[in-house]
């Protein structure tokens, strides 16, 4: 099913000059990937890295989703004809996967095969394409394009125009990569491309076509790219990129009195009907892709006052607006505080004591009997990053990068890892239930580790849930996992060497993690916001509502 219907209208202007000429090269980069390819997100750097580096006169670029690992990914959805199409034309079978030129195919690196494409910019092409003005906003986008022929065509030539965005509409996979650039949203001729003719001599041939605008996108996050192919030899002799102009409006949120970036302030553009971004630590948010028009900004997070600005009328361009917040009560501030030294992925409190899943730095335990004076006790590097802890008895188990491990805590001034045991993947998310640890094991699904003996760990099983899952929550006999693009699985575990799947609820958006009150689970929906259910039958989880977090 196409993502968007097109208009075609395909017309001829034939103009013939007295000889052709020759004309500079524009390279194009396609590339194939799916958000939740882990080893995709290692691609992102050398690809922002390409596009910051040269020009779209230099290098253009076309991103396409494949249907592996997860047939989920929401750009794949959208257009799977088309997606499917273009990688079964290049024979791709596994991501990430470049194709520079249509030539060079790899998959370990962009960075192996990119001083191909590099050495052919500027050099010599028969071919030019030309675009009219970018239209003005509307409910479509009409492309003319003009491809200029300095030599006779051979039988097998293609020409195609496709329709990206600039910036990623769709929530964000497991991988983490939250801003996939120019992604492929519908081609105009299918993937093969319209097939043309010509004599040479600067032969003009006219091509329009009309795109919709996908309901998830906007105007101005919109841009084209249209190329000229050999369908036989599948070298790409000429590309062009165009993209219409577009408000930006960027700036920080820091607070009032100490210029503190704040990190997870909600901001939201006209009400969040324009768009919704959530500060990182740097407390930076930025909107792209606007038309020009009045454009007001709220700003939210918890425990400080919420701040917004008037209706401000924005020309295209870039616009910076910081804005400022302060504690909803005045008389509110930090009593005492401790840190590790790279990102704290979770804590969990026994008494008098914190204990910190300090990623890279291991485990961090502080005594925290003094809320005003915090002080850290110990630290322990377990030769992995720890993303999360539980402590019972004498003993904190961590899920790690490399599997779960078992610390000695009885001196909370000397821990000491007691066992360990890998895994097939990560295990982000660990909890107890009588003489077992279960992990949420990432693409292992569900870890039982049998914990009877905490000083030598053994591995019951990794059962395979449908997703990927990200955080795990046990009561009883079941445990209730939050299983990515799945959404929620509940797995029996009646008996910890046999799991097997009692229900599930497929939230809408990205399952990341899971609590429960009673018969109540919460699911952290990824942007999509808290999916409420009722898992009082856990063959048979039903909504509650979905609540949306903004």
């Amino acid at each position: 099913m196409r993502f968007i219907n097109a208009l075609l209208i395909v017309g001829l202007l034939l103009t013939l000059v007295t000889s052709g000429q020759a004309f500079e090269k524009t390279v194009l980069v396609e590339y194939f990937t799916n958000v939740n390819c882990g080893p995709c997100a290692g691609q992102h750097d050398p690809i922002e890295n390409m596009l910051n580096t040269y020009t779209r006169d230099e290098i253009t670029y076309i991103c396409y989703h494949t249907s592996w690992p997860s047939s989920q990914d929401g750009y794949y959805v959208g257009n799977i004809s088309e997606n499917s199409g273009r990688w079964n034309y290049y024979g791709v079978t596994y991501v990430p996967w470049f194709q520079i030129e249509g030539l060079w195919g790899d998959s370990s690196s962009l960075n192996a095969i990119l001083p191909n494409g590099v050495a052919r910019i500027g050099t010599y092409t028969p071919y030019q394409i030309e675009f009219n003005e970018w239209p003005e906003p509307g409910a479509t986008v009409p492309i003319t394009a003009t491809v200029t022929c300095a030599e006779p065509t051979n039988p097998n030539m293609r020409f195609n125009i496709v329709l990206i965005d600039k910036e990623m509409v769709i929530p964000p996979g497991s991988n983490g990569v939250d801003d996939y650039k120019y992604n492929m949203l519908d081609m105009a001729y299918s993937y093969t491309g319209q097939a043309f003719t010509s004599t040479g001599g600067n032969e003009e041939l006219v091509f329009n076509y009309t795109f919709d605008i996908p309901g998830n996108n906007t105007f101005g996050n919109l841009a084209v790219v249209a190329f000229v192919q050999d369908y036989s030899t599948k070298e790409i002799y000429q590309s062009a990129f165009i993209a219409g102009p577009e408000v930006i409006i960027h700036g920080t949120i820091e607070h009032a009195v100490t210029g503190v970036p704040m990190w997870m302030a909600v901001v939201q553009l006209n009400g969040g009907n324009d768009g919704q971004d959530i500060t990182g630590q740097d407390g930076n948010y930025h909107f792209s892709g606007l038309v020009e028009g009045d454009y007001a900004l709220d700003v939210f997070l918890a425990g400080y006052d919420g701040t917004s600005t008037p209706s401000t009328f924005f020309e295209y361009g870039t616009h910076e607006v910081n804005l400022e917040m302060i504690n909803e009560h005045e008389n509110m501030a930090m009593m005492s505080g401790a840190g590790a030294d790279n990102d704290v992925h979770d804590a969990f409190e026994v008494g008098n004591y914190a204990y910190i899943a300090a990623g890279l730095d291991g485990l961090y335990i502080y005594d925290i009997s003094d809320f005003s004076n915090i002080v850290q006790l110990s630290s322990l590097n377990v030769g992995a990053e720890v993303m999360d802890v539980i402590v019972v008895g004498d003993y904190a188990f961590v899920g790690t990068t490399a599997g779960v491990t078992s610390i000695n805590v009885s001196d909370p001034s000397n821990p000491s890892v007691a066992s360990s045991v890998t895994t097939a993947s990560r295990v982000f998310s660990v909890d107890v239930s009588g003489s077992y640890v279960y992990g949420a094991g990432a693409s292992a699904g569900l870890v039982v580790v049998n914990i009877s003996n905490p000083n030598a760990l053994n591995l019951v099983t990794e059962f395979d849930t449908p997703g990927y899952a990200r955080d795990v929550a046990v009561t009883g006999n079941f445990a209730f996992v939050a299983d990515g693009v799945s959404g929620l699985t509940v797995v029996n575990i009646s008996t910890p060497g046999t799991p097997v799947v009692a229900g599930d609820y497929n939230t809408p958006g990205y399952a990341n993690g899971v609590a429960l009150e009673g018969t109540t689970a919460y699911v952290a929906d990824d942007q999509l916001g808290v999916s409420i259910i009722n898992v009082a039958n856990p063959n048979n989880p039903q909504l509650i509502s979905d609540f949306d977090c903004n």
